[in-house]
């Protein structure tokens, strides 16, 4: 195999030029045979060890040979040869053909130039080869150079071809030109390139058969302008008889900046001698004019500055700018042309300064690439500021508010009085949209007080000193000392939230308080206001007669089963005969009727110094007269706000105060419309669902406490509610949260999550509605009576079912009656806790001792398309139930038997859980919390413990309380099992 070598064959072929033949040549010692013509079937089969390169040869011969190039070219498969085909066939197309060949070949000779294989160009193909016939392959190029004349009678043409510094005589008849394109020849056995690569193969062959061409006279101005002219531009010339005169010039340059097909925008530089322009990749290396002077020619040839053009470019390199083979682009991908212009408008200062002319072809227009300043003054209002803004173009001065269009819609030009273009910066459009809204026809710019913090990070209109002052004034600057009197243990973020109030609340601002659920809203505000009566010296100086205070269940003090409620009218509790009159205004808190419990028991636990009175019943008109300005709090509900709004706004409140405050959603309500109707000093509202369906949900929130912050509502839904529904990434949103942020506090239960124990537990009491309490009083006193009468045995019996029976009413009535009608309050204050926690995306446990209880809720959800999961005692896949709960994310609420669920699962994925009624025995209770509060649960767990107000099911809980201080043997069994019936009837006593 080692005598074998690889070769090529150069062939004539009158058709198509030559052909490159491949063999094997096997060494005969003093000269070589042909020991066979490789084909592709050898490639494939291994019979050489073929590299990649011969390979590849070998593929482009025989896509060269007529069998190949019929195949390839006559599609129509007519049965003539390739060389009738190519006669027949168009001129267009045949062009084509030719072209494509040639390409081919070009291919050919460049591998051979590259890999240097064995040669041989003999005529006589069975001819064995010597090494006289072997073609060396050239190491150096030729270079040609152009003689022109003119004598007095001709203008005489000359080509002179030099290879290794020696005059080729083109007369040879060894001389064959393989291609004419990146023309190659074969020259006394050498295979020999041109160094230009525009020269074309077809200029030698007038001089294979003569020294000179004659032209005369009358062709003079045709040559000098269409044969001269590009001679002298490309090649060495020679030039006798005639005037050329070499001018040297500086070049002057330009950048284009373009798109390209592909969305590159790139940078395209100009080199330009006088009005000859030309680009930096050309290899044009001269301009040449002919100058016609009263019938004699001339030549001006004026040559490109090499040295010059690259110093230019250079420039382009170091501001960053990567050159590529035609143009030169920034190192990183930009998206539009906006972005584009406005990350290279960092520099383009730059290459003007370099001596670069830019010319834009991104825009209709020129483009100013003057960066735009701000600048503005301002005028002081009661509320705060008005602004007067203007943007400097330069020497243009533009009002702002010629701008506004361009700011609200994303209208990146702007057209300058001298008819450029000023493109605005990306950021203007997050940045100054908030003014742009604000700005009216005579430019000027308001701002409310409330609008503070669009202006103190603002990154395009920086506050000055006077600006800067006014928003100091509402920064919290250090901690206020908690209320002297506050019997309250509050955990650090708690006390964040009061120093928050307060200090908000005093800057005039209304303010949202929307801690997660369990968090200790309630208590932060009753906080705030501890502070502000104690602030006021005059809150001290009550008086209070003897007259003793009734007591109630919340103070510890036992209460028979069916004793009359302690108070009957709330109004009367922590009430005085005689108070000195005040300065301050009473507090008017707005809640739930169903929350009205919950707020006497807190105020009385952690300020008892406060006074309050709850204006709800019939004669509230009344207890109002007495106790306005006299009372620190006035407790009423939406519905009483909502029905007595004629009478209440005609009074002034020091805070307006909304628990639950989405109650006020519907900005078309009858609720939020009495709301915003009512004067105070300062608004605080209360909410764990500041947005529970849509953003107008905030709107009516924001609205109330400051109003006409986020315009009204139907400048709202433009502005901000369409381009976020719409886009995601809208800046519209990032300014909505710009400006509410400084008045809604809210904190989720992860947030605080190292503050809180690991288990919360609270009772949330529920007023029943007043058909139920009605039913609840009527049904106590008939089984009073009954029970009294009834003997030992079956007394006992008839108590037990009475209990369960009174325990119903008070839960919903339709636990005794699925057809009432009648409402519960447990169940409306159950199902607005529910919502909170859904929105806040946790999970929750409700536990039951009632099946029917908790079917209720399954109806709720199911009416409502709440996903949820249940277990009852039914239930025979417990432990698919709960995987599917503790795996679902979308399944937030579990529906679960105390006694089913009480034992033997493991629920850690709930950090809530609903104990929605009382059990006799808290040990059961304790077991149900126990499926969450347990090893993996790696969050805090809050408890809440539903109770109807004045029943029964406070009388379980005072039980509760007392069996917890018995032992643990005694907490496992019910302690209704072996009673007698004087001992049901003592708890009645």
């Amino acid at each position: 195999m080692h005598d074998l070598h690889f070769a090529i064959h150069i062939i004539k072929d009158k058709l198509i030029g030559y052909v490159y033949v491949p063999f094997l040549l096997l060494n005969q010692g003093n000269f070589y045979v042909k020991h066979k013509r490789i084909t592709s079937l050898d490639v494939k089969e291994n019979a050489f060890p073929f590299t990649e390169w011969m390979s590849k040869l070998v593929e482009l011969s025989n896509a060269l040979t007529y069998v190949a190039l019929n195949k390839n070219y006559n599609k129509k498969k007519s049965k003539i040869s390739f060389s009738d085909f190519l006669e027949k066939t168009d001129k267009s197309k045949r062009d084509f053909i030719i072209d494509s060949i040639e390409r081919k070949q070009i291919e050919i000779i460049k591998l051979i130039k590259e890999n240097k294989p064995f040669v041989f160009n003999i005529k006589d193909r069975d001819a064995n080869i010597y090494e006289k016939d072997l073609v060396q392959i050239a190491l150096k190029t030729a270079e040609v150079s152009f003689e022109f004349e003119k004598s007095e009678t001709n203008l005489i043409y000359r080509l002179l071809v030099f290879h290794n510094n020696k005059r080729l005589d083109l007369q040879d008849a060894s001389l064959q030109i393989l291609t004419n394109k990146a023309p190659v020849i074969v020259y006394q056995n050498k295979l020999i390139w041109f160094s230009n690569a525009t020269f074309n193969g077809n200029k030698l062959k007038p001089f294979l058969t003569k020294d000179e061409i004659t032209y005369a006279p009358r062709h003079e101005a045709f040559l000098f302008e269409k044969f001269i002219k590009p001679a002298v531009r490309k090649y060495d010339c020679n030039i006798i008889g005639f005037e050329l005169r070499e001018i040297i010039t500086s070049p002057k340059a330009e950048i284009h900046i373009e798109k390209t097909i592909y969305n590159d925008f790139i940078f395209t530089p100009y080199f330009v001698y006088q009005e000859r322009k030309v680009p930096f990749y050309a290899s044009q290396k001269s301009f040449v004019k002919v100058i016609e002077k009263e019938g004699a020619y001339a030549l001006e040839n004026r040559k490109r500055d090499d040295k010059a053009e690259q110093l230019i470019l250079e420039k382009l390199t170091k501001l960053g700018l990567v050159k590529q083979e035609r143009y030169y682009k920034l190192n990183q991908d930009i998206a539009n042309k906006y972005d584009f212009l406005e990350q290279i408008s960092l520099f383009i200062p730059q290459l003007q300064q370099a001596g670069f002319s830019i010319t834009n072809h991104l825009f209709a227009k020129e483009v100013s690439y003057i960066s735009p300043k701000i600048n503005y003054t301002t005028e002081q209002k009661q509320d705060w500021f008005d602004l007067y803004i203007t943007v400097q173009f330069g020497v243009f001065t533009i009002e702002f508010q010629q701008l506004k269009n361009h700011i609200l819609n994303h209208i990146h030009e702007y057209v300058l009085p001298d008819d450029t273009i000023a493109i605005i910066p990306k950021a203007w459009f997050s940045e100054l949209q908030a003014f742009a809204k604000r700005t009216n026809k005579k430019n000027k710019t308001s701002l409310d007080k409330t609008h503070y913090k669009v202006v103190e990070n603002n990154t395009i209109i920086t506050p000055n000193t006077e600006i800067q002052e006014s928003i100091a004034k509402f920064n919290v600057k250090k901690k206020l000392a908690l209320p002297q009197k506050s019997l309250a243990q509050l955990r650090d973020y708690q006390i964040t939230g009061y120093n928050w109030l307060y200090h908000m609340t005093q800057n005039q601002f209304g303010v949202c308080l929307a801690d997660d659920m369990g968090l200790g809203k309630t208590l932060q505000v009753i906080s705030l206001l501890q502070k502000y009566f104690e602030n006021n010296p005059n809150n001290t100086q009550q008086e209070y007669c003897e007259k003793p205070t009734p007591t109630s269940a919340a103070e510890g003090t036992q209460l028979s089963l069916f004793d009359s409620p302690v108070i009957e009218d709330i109004s009367t509790v922590n009430t005085t005969q005689k108070v000195i009159e005040n300065s301050w205004e009473s507090v008017l808190l707005i809640v739930p009727k169903s929350l009205i419990y919950n707020w006497i028991l807190e105020l009385e636990k952690f300020a008892p110094e406060l006074s309050y009175v709850v204006y709800h019943k019939a004669d509230r008109k009344e207890i109002f007269a007495y106790s306005l300005h006299k009372k620190n709090i006035i407790i009423t509900t939406y519905g009483v706000a909502r029905q007595d709004v004629d009478f209440l706004e005609k009074h002034h409140f020091s805070y307006l105060i909304l628990d639950e405050s989405q109650a006020i959603k519907n900005p078309s309500s009858k609720t939020y419309k009495a709301v915003t109707r009512l004067e105070s000093q300062y608004k605080v509202s209360m909410t764990g669902t500041p947005i529970e369906n849509n953003l107008v949900d905030l709107w009516t929130q924001m609205n109330f406490l400051n109003h006409d912050i986020l315009g009204d509502l139907s400048y709202f839904r433009d502005a901000f509610v369409t381009p976020i529904q719409s886009d995601a990434e809208a800046v519209e949103l990032h300014e909505l949260k710009r400006i509410i942020t400084p008045f809604i506090l809210r904190r989720l239960k992860r947030d605080v999550a190292k503050e809180l124990p690991e288990k919360i537990e609270q009772i949330i009491y529920c007023e029943m509605h007043n058909e139920q309490a009605e039913w609840y009083e009527e049904e106590k006193s008939a089984v009073r009576n009954e029970l009294l009468s009834q003997k030992q045995e079956k007394g006992y019996i008839d108590a037990l079912v009475a209990i369960n029976r009174l325990r119903q009413i008070a839960i919903d009535p339709r636990l005794i009656n699925p057809d009432t009608t009648m409402s519960s309050g447990k169940f409306d204050t159950i199902i607005q806790q529910i919502h909170s926690i859904i929105e806040q995306g946790d999970k929750f446990l409700i536990f039951s001792s009632f099946v029917k209880h908790l079917q209720l809720f399954q109806a709720y959800f199911e009416t409502n398309d709440i996903a949820y999961a249940m277990l009852t005692g039914k239930d025979n896949k417990r432990q698919e139930i709960v995987e599917e709960f503790e795996n679902t994310p979308s399944i937030k609420p579990f529906l679960i038997s105390i006694k089913a669920g009480g034992v033997g699962i493991n629920l850690t994925s709930a950090n809530y859980v609903f104990i929605i009624d009382p059990w006799w025995n808290p040990f059961v209770e304790q077991q149900a919390i126990d499926r969450t509060h347990r090893i993996g649960q790696d969050k805090n767990v809050m408890v809440y413990r539903f109770i109807s107000k004045d029943t029964i099911e406070e009388k379980i809980l005072n039980l509760q309380q007392s069996k917890l201080k018995m032992s643990d043997a005694l907490l496992e069994q019910d302690f209704t099992k072996n009673m007698k019936l004087k001992d049901i009837m003592a708890l009645m006593e």
